[in-house]
């Protein structure tokens, strides 16, 4: 397009000139991209096309774009200056024919994305531009909302408290997995694992642990192949710490690994393990008959004593209804003191008198509260 007309053989052309520049601005104007024309310094609207106009949310009756004395008007401040480098730019260049993506007002002040495409133009004697233009608008928005949704993962992706690593799978010529490659990492997996992100992303499993248990590929790499998530359990011993391991995979052939520390729970289980076999010593060292009901007169826990005298094992007792084990009766014995207990919620003493023991009991049972204050359970002493 750099002189109108210019490709037109006056003399051999079927077709007047006029009548070729009738045609070439009917094309224009029905072109669905939109087509400026601009001239002079101020850069002035000498020609625009509908579908330009419309671009802009305006018609034919409310804008006369030969009115626009500087079209630098048009554009967002952001871009004015980036417009006017862009020309200069491109006029150094031969051809011209690059590319700008550049914010204007539309009508009512809002503003639309557009890529423009320049090229030389002239008419008579007077150079000039021609902008090819199109409406970009959503595609930059959908951009713009990818860069956010993006932006928003990178800020949970760092600052959540677990190790996250994104990998992908290496597999061999039957499709078992082999290795696997670290894509990303957080900054907690730099600090749970012991290493640096760039000692570790682009690398292999194999590479970063050379002495990794061939576990961690074959359940990841399965996560990664099939799709099904994975969790299981770790002890790292060069950060003597323990972990739970959640993997899925959010792409084909990749998985997402989220390491959770649990040093503390652990340890903390394994005092609650010592505590319970301390209290299970205590209570295995009371010569007296000594079980535990629950509300429904469930045996939860039973002493050896009391094994011994029945000539039983806890198996035996456990899970049972204390009034089945111990009194033979399908219903709680008429006097039982462990109901008192329930009802009334304090200590009760009770002697009972059953042929099926063949022994005088003087039963006393006591509460056992839960964190609230109710009674949940209650100690049966005899």
């Amino acid at each position: 397009m750099r002189v109108l007309g210019d490709s037109v053989d006056k003399h051999d052309s079927n077709l007047d000139f006029n009548t070729l520049q009738s045609l070439y601005r009917s094309l224009v104007e029905e072109s669905i991209h939109g087509v400026a024309v601009i001239m002079g310094n101020p850069p002035r609207i000498v020609f625009a096309n509908s579908a330009f106009i419309n671009m802009l949310g305006f018609s034919s009756t409310d804008l006369s774009l030969s009115s626009v004395k500087n079209v630098l008007n048009f554009f967002s401040a952001y871009d004015r200056e980036k417009f006017v480098n862009w020309l200069e730019a491109d006029a150094q260049k031969i051809p011209m024919n690059s590319l700008v993506e550049v914010r204007l007002f539309a009508k009512n002040g809002v503003v639309k994305w557009f890529s423009l495409l320049e090229d030389q133009i002239q008419i008579g004697t007077q150079v000039g531009r021609c902008l090819l233009i199109d409406d970009i608008t959503v595609r930059k928005e959908e951009q713009e909302g990818l860069i956010q949704r993006e932006e928003r993962y990178r800020m949970l992706f760092s600052g959540i408290s677990e190790g996250y690593a994104l990998c992908e799978v290496i597999v061999d010529k039957i499709n078992n997995p082999v290795d696997f490659r670290y894509l990303d990492v957080n900054s907690a997996y730099e600090k749970l694992a012991l290493i640096k992100r760039e000692d570790i992303v682009g690398k292999t499993v194999r590479e970063v642990f050379p002495h990794i248990e061939s576990c961690w590929v074959e359940i990841l790499g399965k996560v990664a192949l099939t799709g099904e998530p994975a969790k299981f359990d770790y002890y790292y011993p060069d950060a003597q710490k323990s972990f739970q391991v959640y993997s899925f995979s959010p792409a084909l052939r990749q998985f997402a690994m989220l390491l959770v520390d649990v040093t503390q729970a652990k340890e903390k289980e394994k005092q609650d393990i010592h505590k319970t076999d301390e209290v299970n010593r205590i209570i295995d060292g009371i010569s007296d008959f000594l079980f535990v009901l629950d509300k429904d007169y469930h045996v939860v826990r039973v002493n050896k004593s009391t094994c011994s005298f029945f000539n039983k094992t806890p198996g035996d007792f456990l899970g049972k209804h204390c009034y089945v084990v111990f009194h033979g009766t399908n219903e709680p014995w008429p006097t039982c003191p462990a109901k008192y207990t329930f009802e009334k919620k304090i200590t009760h003493t009770e002697e009972v008198l059953d042929s099926n023991i063949n022994a005088p009991l003087l039963v006393t049972t006591s509460p056992i509260r839960d964190e609230k204050g109710e009674v949940i359970q209650c100690v049966h002493l005899a």
